[in-house]
């Protein structure tokens, strides 16, 4: 038997092939028993001192510096601007914040939300890289300790510390991710539509209605499409000052990059 408080919560899929080179002791996989899984948000509201800890909190991504290969493929690049404008649009960013307050019965959304929503809208950037590694490591107790590494990386989400505030969040992609993120039927875009609702802190019931906004070429296409669903259209500008910026530097892909959601 172990304290609640000192098992681990596997909250990243993307992780459990490397469960075993792992020095923690997790949860049980209750689906394995045939029954629901437990739930995010079920840990969150245990008391602080019977709640397990959640693996992304221990086990980090980073990106290898020295690995970067920056993109000069004007194709890709344009794909990456086209991407940046596509999920910096009034209509993605509402489209999600009306799925998210349609999942929740009309319940606005928090101002955390809020304000990452706006992040998103005014200080998002996406960057192509001809390729880049990526290592998971274990942070804990001022320990940094190497778990694994990928060969090539796919996409990497780099949202700034607090001491970094201000800085845009940076969604970088390598060019064969960001060629098969044209694929309408990729998992990719179901994976970084994960990882944005990561970094908004907004998981959506119906995220398959988000992942669908994606299919269209135009955002201008979203509204509509949420109505026939019988989803309410939330509505609301948002500044295009800091959107004109990223497009502006969005080339230069030379930033060091320290931290990010994993995937």
């Amino acid at each position: 038997m172990e304290l609640s408080s000192d098992l681990i919560y596997l909250d990243n899929v993307a992780l459990e092939e490397f469960i075993d080179q792992l020095p923690f002791s997790f949860l049980i996989d209750l689906t394995k028993c045939d029954l629901s899984p437990i739930q995010r948000k079920t840990i969150d509201l245990l008391p602080q001192q019977l709640r397990p800890r959640v693996l992304s909190s221990l086990v980090q991504k980073s990106i290898k510096e020295e690995t970067i290969v920056q993109s000069t493929s004007k194709s890709h690049i344009e794909m990456a601007r086209n991407l940046q404008l596509f999920l910096t649009s009034d209509e993605f960013v509402n489209g999600l914040k009306s799925i998210y307050i349609y999942d929740n019965k009309g319940e606005d959304l928090s101002a955390d939300i809020n304000m990452n929503l706006k992040t998103l809208a005014e200080n998002f950037e996406v960057k192509c890289l001809e390729n880049f590694s990526t290592i998971f490591v274990i942070a804990e107790n001022d320990t940094r300790k190497e778990v694994t590494e990928k060969a090539q990386g796919e996409f990497y989400l780099s949202v700034p510390s607090a001491e970094e505030s201000g800085n845009a969040v940076v969604l970088l992609i390598s060019e064969s991710a960001l060629a098969d993120f044209q694929d309408a039927a990729s998992s990719l875009r179901v994976q970084i539509m994960q990882k944005l609702q990561e970094f908004l802190h907004c998981f959506l019931k119906n995220s398959s209605i988000a992942v669908h906004m994606l299919n269209f070429k135009s955002p201008q296409k979203i509204p509509s499409f949420l109505k026939k669903l019988g989803v309410t259209y939330m509505a609301s500008g948002v500044s295009k000052a800091r959107r004109a910026n990223c497009c502006n530097t969005m080339f230069n892909c030379g930033d060091s990059v320290h931290s990010g959601l994993l995937d």
